[in-house]
């Protein structure tokens, strides 16, 4: 249950990320560069907090 630890409309962003990334890499004829990935990542579930925060 990713909500418990996102909250609800992270959860259901999070839910929908992957199976949009899947179909996108399925149907493209390009790479998706790592960065964009990355920031599309950060974006669904906000930056990573470092050790000790």
């Amino acid at each position: 249950m990713p909500a418990r630890f996102t909250g609800p409309e992270a959860a259901a962003r999070l839910d929908a990320l992957p199976e949009g990334m899947i179909t996108h890499t399925l149907l493209s004829t390009e790479r998706e560069p790592r960065a964009e990935i990355r920031a599309a990542i950060v974006q669904t579930l906000g930056p990573v907090a470092g050790p000790g925060r």
